[in-house]
């Protein structure tokens, strides 16, 4: 099972148990299957005959409870799946900066070597430097 797997499994049994809870069953399964573990009238905790003679305000209030504990469901798991992909991306951009800085780490050396040779050189007495190379200026006239 991945650490996904895992997570998505917590997610669900702590959603599961906020349902149960409030007496509302769990928001997965068909509706109307016994011994509470769906969103059927068994799963209310109830008798059939004390469901029947509920008022329909209490009813009304059960539904509505349902109805937010599955949107609270969909939306936690929602925002999970986008925070994994957020996630994902984000350990990308930090694996990719992990190998920016080893390049940027293997240029600076090299570049460093390069200086350090450069100033090793020294052209001869009334010479001068540029770039690689040494250069005599010569002060002397042709005839």
């Amino acid at each position: 099972m991945s650490h996904r797997e895992e997570a998505s499994g917590k997610t669900q049994d702590t959603l599961e148990k906020l349902c149960l809870s409030a007496g509302l069953g769990t928001p997965r399964g068909p509706p109307g299957r016994a011994g509470g573990s769906v969103w059927g009238e068994g799963s209310l905790g109830i008798s059939a005959q004390t469901a029947a003679s509920a008022t329909r305000s209490q009813t009304k209030r059960m539904k509505k409870k349902k109805k937010i504990c599955v949107v609270v469901y969909v939306l936690v798991t929602l925002e999970k799946e986008q925070l994994q992909i957020i996630n994902d991306k984000l350990k990308n951009i930090s694996d990719m900066a992990a190998n920016h800085s080893q390049l940027l780490s293997s240029y600076s050396k090299q570049l460093q070597d390069e200086v350090k040779k450069l100033k090793t050189e020294v052209c001869p007495d009334e010479w001068k430097r540029f770039g690689r190379s040494c250069y005599f200026k010569s002060n002397e006239k042709k005839d």
